[in-house]
């Protein structure tokens, strides 16, 4: 699947090549709020791209060339020197952490700490 992220009035918005509309992030410091209910309305690909693109807009350096390639044709998107530099707020992390819940649930993997 394709995405296309347009930028309007300091929010991302992200479309699939069919201009079907996926999710909003805010560009400004704070973090959208979402509830697992809605994260679970989103498809493992979408996930992973609302999470990714949370890294992103810090800067992180992608090694993976999917989102690398996503995120470097994107004007808004300016990669860090280094990954060691980058640091995500609170509120981030704790966005991070649920969308990998729902993805973890949705592929049907225990989380590891589960493990024994």
């Amino acid at each position: 699947m394709t995405f296309k992220t347009v930028i309007r009035h300091n929010l991302i918005y992200i479309y699939t090549t069919s201009l079907l509309f996926i999710s909003t992030i805010s560009l400004s410091q704070n973090t959208p709020k979402y509830s697992e209910k809605v994260l679970n309305e989103k498809t493992i690909e979408e996930l992973a791209l609302m999470r990714n693109e949370i890294l992103a807009k810090k800067g992180y350096v992608f090694t993976n060339s999917k989102y690398s390639n996503y995120f470097e044709r994107q004007k808004w998107y300016k990669p860090a020197s280094s990954n060691n530099t980058i640091t995500l707020d609170a509120n981030e992390n704790t966005l991070v952490d649920l969308i990998k819940k729902v993805e973890t649930k949705k592929k049907g993997i225990r989380p590891s700490k589960y493990i024994l």
